[in-house]
């Protein structure tokens, strides 16, 4: 049995380290097929996705040195001469190598893009056949399923069974999946990041890790240390003791209940600590993206994950750091912030587990460049 696994631009993002045109998921995805000598599988890029990653890094790139310069203006204005004025140079061609150099290093097959017409791919988007959607959005996600048809359909290519990873899973639906196996007579399978893709790996395969259930109870159990998890780190940004450093955090095993803030539809805590030089007065839970799950020593297991939480300002108007929050004392304190504005800050956390005990330890490390 052949497997080809396609990746989308979506899964790939990373604005830091800026020279590096994609994040670890490949990377991590390629360990696991190593690790277990899987055979007959091949990982894919179409070349549509290419470009896009090598335009969104030179777009950070050039964010990068406009505050760079930006930077360098202000401080000759203060009277420190710098001479050097970073230039906004064509990053392209270095680019361009780096993802060359990295698709022969992880034996990544580019994919190039489908020959369709201007004519059938206007009857698609007309028709809204999906990966098209009412809007007429979707056409990047057409051209790279046309892509992995085309792949299907060449006979010296072909796999017997397709996994694509995108987060735009949901434009994927049952219909998809139906043209592609009555067009290639093969199978698609859609997963939502890499960590799906080595389940379902684990399973077509089969490896007898048993790995869908494992993750399943891994996530449950930090699900339900969420509110420990919001507590440290609220209380490592109060104390601002380790302003984007890795902190520990004591062995949790209970969940501990903290604010349920109904308006916002998050967990919130709020802060003592309001008169600090930018006013935040707490984050609150937005969402939780698990990245990778390790198995680690005597039984524990390892896990990291990409914490995305909403940081709460105080009003910039008002001079009283408690102005607009209406404190409701009961014995889950429920806040409300009338007048304050919302920020996404991802925090990327490195946790612990102990199934057999249900306790989790974890670490944290704020993310400066998402």
């Amino acid at each position: 049995m052949k497997y080809k696994i396609f990746i989308d631009s979506n899964r790939l993002y990373n604005q830091n380290p800026i020279e590096e045109p994609f994040n670890l998921s490949i990377r991590e995805l390629i360990n696991f097929i190593e690790k277990h000598e899987i055979k007959d599988i091949n990982v894919c890029i179409p070349e549509i996705v290419i470009r896009e990653r090598i335009q969104q890094k030179l777009d950070d790139i050039r964010k990068t040195l406009i505050d760079i310069n930006s930077l360098i203006k202000s401080l000759n204005g203060l009277g420190h001469k710098i001479d050097e004025v970073i230039p906004l140079s064509n990053y392209k061609e270095t680019l361009e190598e780096k993802v060359k150099d990295y698709s022969t290093r992880n034996k990544i097959t580019r994919v190039p893009p489908p020959s369709i017409s201007k004519e059938e791919l206007i009857d698609r988007a007309i028709n809204k056949m999906k990966p098209f959607d009412d809007n007429f959005s979707g056409f990047k996600d057409t051209l790279i399923y046309l892509s992995i048809i085309e792949d299907a359909l060449n006979s010296k290519t072909c796999a017997d069974r397709y996994i694509f990873c995108t987060q735009d899973y949901k434009q994927f639906d049952e219909d998809v999946i139906k043209e592609f196996n009555a067009t290639t007579g093969k199978v698609l399978y859609i997963s939502m990041d890499t960590t799906k893709i080595i389940e379902k790996l684990d399973e077509l395969i089969p490896l007898g890790l048993h790995l869908e259930d494992r993750n399943k109870k891994l996530k449950n159990l930090i699900y339900n240390n969420i509110g420990d998890i919001m507590n440290a780190v609220n209380k490592q940004e109060t104390d601002k003791t380790l302003f984007g450093l890795a902190s520990s955090f004591s062995h949790l095993n209970r969940y501990n209940p903290i604010t349920v803030n109904q308006r916002y539809g998050a967990y919130s805590t709020y802060l003592d600590n309001t008169e600090q030089d930018d006013f935040i007065v707490g984050y609150n839970y937005k969402g939780i993206e698990f990245l990778k799950f390790d198995d680690g020593a005597s039984g524990k297991y390892h896990v990291e994950a990409r914490l995305s939480t909403i940081t709460k300002y105080k009003d910039e108007e008002s001079s009283n750091p408690y102005a607009n929050i209406d404190v409701i004392n009961t014995v889950e304190s429920t806040f409300r912030f009338d007048s304050l504005i919302s920020k996404t800050q991802y925090f990327n956390l490195y946790i612990e587990c102990d199934l057999d005990n249900e306790i989790i330890s974890f670490s944290s490390k704020k993310s400066l460049f998402l």
